[in-house]
């Protein structure tokens, strides 16, 4: 007689590409302590020059290594999805933390809703060495958000909880871009149902030379992007809805391209 295999609930994705050691076991260390213990961690390691993952000297029966050459953090997240067994999915950058209640309370949150596909909350955004720089309260978004979300979207990715079941096909992340092809994801989710937005800092975002928030040459790529695949030509969007949008998105490149010239604003370090 043998014994049933039980998967886990939670499927935790950590892509990473050359993200120093102790930030990537920090973020590992950081799901490891959940008060949901139910999970799984697949670290993709995207062709760092000098890979990690197994470097980290973390032993716990819960971690899976995956190795693949460099195609960016969409194919990255796609493989890992691909790999994932829990019920859930849920997404954490290699250089962004967990609060110890994250899991639990979004597990809860969408057991309770399952008419959403998708669960996301407020974060705090640190400095490089983990101190609170601003609270980014995005969990305030909530509900039946679509088309509205196409104007702003202010889901962070390393806050997303998503079924399983769902992805697929159409609804993974676009492997041709690198830059927003989250915020596509979760506008494709959220006009297929309902959201679940938690108005409490559950993630810590580490900002750093390579954020996309402080890189203007990202930000205008990013909604280049939004432009290209979620407002022109999209039937679901009126003409008077899209040039609204538009104008504002264009007002936005023209803040970015102004801001291009000057360095991205660099966050000071304490030692």
């Amino acid at each position: 007689m043998t014994s049933e295999v039980r998967s886990p609930t939670v499927s935790v994705v950590i892509p990473s590409y050359n993200t120093p050691t102790e930030w990537l076991s920090q973020a590992v260390h950081s799901v490891l302590s959940q008060t949901y213990p139910d999970l799984e961690i697949i670290i993709v390691d995207d062709g760092s020059t000098e890979p990690v993952a197994r470097c980290l000297g973390i032993s716990d029966e819960r971690i899976r290594h995956v190795l693949q050459e460099n195609k960016g953090p969409a194919a990255a997240r796609n493989r890992g999805i691909g790999l994932a067994v829990g019920r859930y999915v849920a997404f954490l950058d290699s250089d962004d933390l967990f609060l110890p209640n994250k899991l639990e309370k979004q597990v809860d949150m969408m057991e309770s809703r399952p008419d959403a596909m998708l669960s996301h909350t407020s974060y705090q955004r640190i400095t490089p060495d983990g101190r609170p720089v601003r609270l980014m309260r995005s969990g305030t978004l909530t509900g039946r958000v679509y088309p509205q979300i196409v104007r702003r979207c202010r889901i962070f990715t390393s806050t997303v909880m998503v079924r399983r079941e769902v992805l697929g096909d159409k609804l993974m992340f676009d492997e041709s871009l690198r830059v927003c092809e989250d915020v596509l994801l979760w506008i494709r989710l959220a006009r297929e149902s309902a959201i679940i937005g938690i108005d409490e800092a559950l993630t810590k975002m580490r900002l750093h030379g390579k954020t996309h928030a402080l890189d203007p040459s990202a930000q205008m790529a990013g909604l280049r992007n939004l432009i290209d695949h979620a407002i022109k030509d999209n039937p679901d969007l009126s003409l008077c809805f899209r040039l609204q949008v538009l104008s504002g998105m264009y007002a936005a490149l023209l803040y970015w391209h102004l801001r291009k010239p000057l360095c991205a604003p660099r966050i000071k370090t304490e030692r």
